[in-house]
């Protein structure tokens, strides 16, 4: 299950900055950089145990590995409900800084290829998908 996520001012948390609407998973998506927004992924334990952790070899995109992991060879159908059920301050890591922004890129590349879901248009696409985020923003929250 998951869902679509708000992140929201540090500093005025009734104000979002950028809305992450996720849409249905299918298949073919995962080539153009779709992913789900990880802190509203639930799975059960089971899961887990069948395709593994988050690999701590990936500082920052360790979530982007298990998701590629996952939805790629997960035969079971998935839920999407399309309403925020999550909000979440800005400022994490992977985009703190320019050096961390591609340090981010370059675990995501190593993802991507480690788990034969597309290349370097999967990596362009997967942040090109970010932009919209920002321009379609709601007014404040309550």
């Amino acid at each position: 299950m998951f869902s679509d996520l708000d992140y929201i001012s540090q500093v005025d948390i009734t104000r979002v900055i950028r809305h992450w609407s996720t849409g249905a998973f299918h298949p073919r998506r995962l080539k153009y950089g779709w992913m789900p927004a990880h802190p509203t992924l639930y799975l059960r334990r089971d899961i887990y145990e069948r395709f593994g952790l988050y690999d701590t070899s990936f500082s920052i995109a360790a979530d982007y590995d298990f998701i590629l992991r996952y939805f790629s060879q997960a035969t079971g159908q998935s839920v999407y409900i399309p309403e925020v059920l999550y909000k979440m301050r800005l400022g994490g890591v992977s985009n703190r800084n320019l050096a961390k922004i591609r340090q981010k890129m370059t675990e995501d590349m190593r993802a991507i290829r480690r788990n034969q879901v597309g290349g370097v248009h999967t990596l362009a696409l997967k942040n090109l998908s970010k932009v919209s985020q920002f321009l379609v923003r709601r007014k404040h929250i309550g």
